[in-house]
């Protein structure tokens, strides 16, 4: 790890994907659309297990809304530093003897971090050359030699010369290497790791698992900077007013909650982010109601017992937009057996 300045690349900002009816809630269709609607709906139940298909053929539909989803995707580099205090024999090496400051000031050491996204954990550490400075031996007490501990300074053991230091008397220190001073430096060691967190804010019933892995998400947002401030709007300077302007719906509350929950509250004492990343991508949604016959929708009568809905999403019309329904009359009634569709309102399957 080196230190450098760092230069904040351009964020990139998507916002001519999508026309401006698309942000409306309610739209009307002509009957060639409701057709296709009702094709692609009939299409997809021939291909469900258990489906009855006499549903979708009387289907008409009475109501179309259009919504949205996202996957906001954050990532932080996390970084934890500490001090540690190397000492070796003084060789007549530049001692500064600079006191360390706070080890968090980027003027000061301002430790190299290029991207957000790091595989595991990344160590490492870098000398401060500044902090350098000369301390006597403790060992010799600034003598740079010791006390021969066989002869006790006498050079003798029982009137025969001391091997062990050779009649002197004395040993060289071995810490200091007979300098008599032993030189102290500090190292900057840091750690780096990335926290990543995912949130589905949306304006619909489409689960999070279908935003997930639609095929269909177009790039709404992406930026991957320094760090510079708790709050979150302060690290992307257009994405608040990206969102006002251009999202039909307001889910900037959804990420600062995202933001303080998976990352600042995971700050320790010894710890601080670096640099955050976050890409925002974006699902359309076409919300449709639709009545089929007599047949009656006991799984959701939020719209009234005889409305069902049907989402498409992802993709355009003609290209095969996902398909994602949960209230679909299934043929598994045991009235009138598991091959026939009932009709009767008073079924408790329908």
């Amino acid at each position: 790890m080196s230190r450098t300045n760092q230069v904040r690349p351009a964020p990139t900002i998507v916002t001519d994907l999508y026309a401006s009816d698309s942000f409306q809630t309610s739209a009307t269709i002509d009957n060639e659309t409701a057709n296709a609607y009702l094709t692609l709906l009939r299409k997809h139940v021939s291909r469900k297990f258990c489906y009855h298909s006499d549903a979708a053929v009387e289907a008409k539909i009475i109501k179309v809304d259009t919504r949205v989803g996202f996957q906001v995707d954050i990532w932080t580099l996390m970084e934890k530093r500490w001090i540690k205090t190397i000492s070796s024999p003084y060789n007549g090496e530049n001692t500064p003897s600079q006191n360390v400051q706070d080890i968090f000031d980027e003027e000061n050491y301002n430790l190299k971090a290029d991207t957000t996204v790091v595989k595991g954990r990344q160590i490492g550490h870098i000398a401060l050359p500044e902090t350098q400075r000369k301390t006597i031996c403790i060992a010799c007490n600034g003598q740079g030699k010791k006390t021969c501990s066989s002869c006790d300074g006498s050079g003798q053991v029982k009137l025969k010369p001391c091997s062990k230091c050779s009649s002197s008397g004395y040993l060289s220190c071995s810490k200091c290497l007979t300098s008599g001073n032993i030189l102290q430096r500090t190292e900057m060691h840091c750690k780096r790791y990335t926290l990543h967190s995912v949130t589905y804010p949306k304006n619909t019933f489409l689960p999070d698992k279908c935003i997930k892995n639609s095929n269909g998400k177009n790039l709404f947002f992406e930026d991957d900077v320094l760090y510079e401030n708790e709050s979150f709007w302060l690290n992307f300077d257009s994405l608040e007013s990206l969102i006002i302007e251009e999202s039909p719906h307001d889910f900037r509350k959804i990420i600062e909650k995202q933001f303080k929950d998976n990352h600042l509250n995971k700050m320790e004492k010894s710890t601080r982010i670096r640099r955050v990343k976050c890409t925002i991508q974006r699902v359309d949604v076409v919300d449709i109601d639709y009545h089929a016959g007599d047949y009656t929708n006991k799984t959701n009568t939020q719209k009234g017992p005889t409305t069902f809905t049907f989402l498409l999403y992802g993709r355009g019309l003609k290209s095969n937009p996902e398909i994602y329904e949960n209230d679909y009359p299934l043929n598994t009634c045991g009235c009138l057996g598991h091959t026939c569709a009932c009709r009767s309102r008073c079924c408790s399957i329908f």
